[in-house]
């Protein structure tokens, strides 16, 4: 199971039988969710930057069982993405829709509203990125990444403990 499910533990009987995902509903969309700001955030998967265990066959069993346990990695990026994170992957939200203003406060910067000159500034970043991501299509990014070989780009994934 990828990090963006959990299965149940036995504590939790109320919500489906243990070891499987149990009965869907907020609780699993709230966790796949808090476990893709995660990605987004930290910039990997759930524990994917950590070495769990000598085989790295093993590295998903051990996510998966840290999961189940209600073990999560640290959150120490930025506080209003992690508060989120930490709300999602423990059931904080009744529905999934209680969650909206809560990313709609990191667009104000934290604060409700947002200055017209932050609006701007985020405005100018995201065409900076925008204009970033047409120049390397024009490249040709996405032919070299369609047969999988990212490596034509120049790009070495020697810091990732998990190729094989």
């Amino acid at each position: 199971m990828a990090s963006y499910g959990r299965i149940l533990n036995s504590n939790e009987t109320d919500q489906g039988e243990r070891g499987t995902s149990g009965l869907l509903g907020a609780r699993t969309e709230q966790f796949a969710l808090g476990s893709l700001f995660y990605l987004m955030n930290h910039g990997v998967e759930v524990y994917g930057d950590q070495c769990l265990t000598e085989d790295p066959y093993e590295h998903g069993p051990k996510v998966v069982d840290l999961l189940q346990n209600m073990e999560f990695p640290k959150l120490d990026h930025d506080p209003l993405i992690d508060h989120i994170i930490d709300k999602c992957w423990h059931n904080r939200y009744v529905i999934v829709s209680e969650l909206a203003p809560h990313t709609k406060m990191l667009l104000d910067g934290g604060h409700g509203e947002s200055s017209e000159e932050d609006k701007k500034l985020l405005k100018e970043e995201l065409l900076s990125k925008r204009e970033v991501c047409l120049d390397l299509e024009k490249r040709g990014l996405l032919h070299l990444l369609w047969p999988g070989e990212p490596e034509q780009l120049g790009f070495t994934f020697d810091w990732y403990r998990h190729n094989l």
